[in-house]
């Protein structure tokens, strides 16, 4: 399994964030870059494209 680290930005509603994902075990996604309550919109965008990403791909561990 190869390790895979995307990053990226979301835009809504004129206010943007960046983030990241990954399908590796040991990280999880992150995003800033705005304010908390916007942060909170995109939640589950980012959580969304995580979930792709390990669905289509799969998890990556060092110990494989």
């Amino acid at each position: 399994m190869e390790q895979i680290y995307i990053e990226g930005s979301i835009k809504i509603n004129g206010e943007k964030s960046l983030f990241s994902i990954t399908n590796d075990s040991n990280e999880g996604w992150s995003q800033w870059g705005a304010t908390q309550e916007r942060l909170y919109d995109s939640v589950h965008i980012v959580d969304t494209l995580q979930e792709a990403l390990i669905t289509n791909v799969g998890v990556y561990s060092e110990e494989e």
